[in-house]
């Protein structure tokens, strides 16, 4: 089972390679929260993949979420990884998926990473990549890709390819621990004027945390993937002011 999060589709895409490589299921984190369907059982041998996108440094906070209720019958030690994709780096993330898992009696195989276009804007500073960068980025990422399907092809154990940056304790423990705690907070999303009232940005949820009348309205339940943002066809989506001015950015094959 591929279990996968994305707000912007650098996570789906690479989770439709490992599908194609493995011929395993892909199943929506987002949707399966929304459903509350959080119990599968497992064949014999079948991988457990989950695929998500870096958040401050670590899991989204849906991923953590779902890993946290996730029930999986006929577990026999079965190969367990993840494959990130993230902007720059990682940082500590993959001692925290370890440890989650290890909550749940399940050990961490395998850790990869795949380097992105980058997607925050919401923090100044914070915009998506040139047209150059992110070229470059998309360029390399196939071969990434295929070689992290092949280790999980091969059920290759450790790391052995992350991404953990610069001073990762710290982005992930004090950085990521800020941004988590107090840099989601949905209530700073509105629709400003050039808003036509679409919907794309409440169907692109993939929480279903958009309602519509005229405009859109955001609920609590929100993991800061911005895909709201991103799909919005007017670029009318706003977090304050901190976008103002920054980039759009969905992955396209």
């Amino acid at each position: 089972m591929i279990f996968w999060f994305s707000g912007t589709g650098n996570s789906l895409w690479l989770a439709q390679r490992l599908h194609e490589a493995t011929g395993e299921t892909l199943i929506p984190m987002g949707e399966a929260m929304t459903r509350g369907d959080t119990v599968y059982a497992l064949a014999e041998h079948e991988r457990i993949g989950f695929v998500f996108p870096i958040y401050g440094w670590n899991m989204p906070r849906v991923v953590r979420q779902f890993i946290s209720r996730l029930q999986l019958s006929n577990y026999k030690n079965n190969y367990t990884y993840f494959a990130c994709t993230c902007g720059d780096d990682m940082g500590t993330t993959e001692a925290q998926v370890a440890r989650l898992l290890a909550s749940k009696g399940w050990k961490l195989g395998g850790a990869y990473a795949l380097k992105m276009p980058n997607t925050y804007v919401c923090l100044p500073g914070f915009d998506v990549d040139s047209l150059s960068v992110a070229g470059e980025k998309l360029r390399q990422a196939p071969a990434t890709a295929e070689r992290i399907c092949q280790m999980v092809l091969e059920k290759r154990r450790g790391k052995h390819m992350t991404l953990p940056g610069r001073m990762p304790w710290t982005k992930t423990h004090i950085l990521g621990t800020f941004f988590h705690r107090f840099l989601t907070d949905s209530r700073r999303f509105h629709a400003e004027d050039t808003c036509i009232g679409c919907g794309k940005c409440a169907a692109a949820c993939p929480l279903h945390n958009i309602t519509m009348q005229d405009r859109p309205s955001w609920g609590a339940d929100c993991t800061m993937c911005l895909s709201c943002y991103h799909h919005c066809p007017h670029h009318a989506v706003a977090y304050g002011t901190a976008t103002r001015n920054k980039g759009q950015y969905l992955h396209h094959d």
